[in-house]
């Protein structure tokens, strides 16, 4: 398994918790304002609340749910429903910034950009 991303690293820039308690997290590389950039987003575990305990179990391995080479994912956003998903915002600091969709193959170009 290769973990992203690698050298200089923000190792969590964003995090979010959907419906069923699972916890996403993004990382990624910063070379600062001209690049490189390569990002990834992580399922670091799930929580579970009972009564008034909350507890968190770590994911042993991280699994890779999105990776981004060229970008610096920022922002990770839920949007439930048949129409929602999963989108990601990245600031590629001098090249601008972009907003891609999960539904969408990140092969792709991004759904907006700069």
């Amino acid at each position: 398994m290769h973990l992203w991303p690698v050298g200089p690293v923000r190792h969590i820039s964003d995090l979010r918790v959907d419906q069923a308690e699972v916890l996403y997290l993004s990382a990624a590389t910063d070379l600062g304002d001209d690049g490189l950039f390569t990002s990834a987003v992580y399922i670091a575990g799930v929580f579970s609340v009972q009564g008034k305990q909350i507890s968190f179990r770590q994911n042993p391995n991280l699994v890779t749910v999105y990776h981004l080479d060229n970008h610096k994912i920022e922002a990770i956003e839920l949007v439930p429903e048949a129409a929602g998903g999963v989108f990601l915002g990245t600031d590629d600091e001098n090249k601008g910034s972009s907003i891609f969709s999960g539904k969408d193959s990140l092969c792709e170009p991004p759904v907006l950009g700069r």
